[in-house]
């Protein structure tokens, strides 16, 4: 066996690497799936949810019972955050359980402006997703935080100003 230590892998200089850390005690499980968006993808949830909404509408009036309707309502607004990852390819969806890897990705796509964007998860009973901006620089690693003071919920995101 070689004594000598081992240093960290060297990477290519042109690639970057994202390392996720995730803080969320009341997620069961503790795991997330996730892509890396070249946009700020509340805008597009937004767009999709205006263009969509006076059908989900009329099925949430057909609905008596508010605990019912509440529940519906928290299963529309995942369902459009979910339509956001029909742009990205499967193979670029990852799954991130803490504990299984110190680097979440590394990739030698283009350096800029990017978000961590999660698929819909559970929190109590909070239905909320991340996104969370950062900058992929070439050579460097950037570190994405996602705790509950970070999630998104969507019934807050549906609350906000109608566009």
């Amino acid at each position: 066996m070689d004594d000598e230590p081992r240093g960290q892998v060297a990477w290519p200089r042109d690639a970057w690497r994202l390392r996720i850390l995730l803080d969320a005690p009341s997620l069961k499980p503790p795991s997330v799936e996730y892509a890396v968006f070249p946009g700020d993808p509340i805008i597009q949830f937004a767009a999709d949810l205006h263009r969509v909404d006076h059908i989900y509408q009329a099925r949430l009036n057909e609905v008596d019972d508010l605990e019912r309707r509440q529940t519906m309502r928290k299963i529309q607004l995942a369902a459009v955050w979910n339509r956001l990852f029909h742009a990205i390819r499967g193979d670029e969806v990852y799954l991130f359980v803490p504990g299984c890897s110190d680097i979440a990705l590394m990739s030698n796509a283009s350096a800029g402006r990017r978000w961590v964007v999660t698929k819909p998860v559970q929190i109590s009973d909070r239905t909320v997703a991340w996104s969370v901006p950062f900058e992929a620089v070439a050579g460097e690693e950037a570190e994405v935080h996602l705790a509950e003071s970070n999630a998104l919920d969507l019934v807050v995101l549906d609350n906000g100003p109608r566009r």
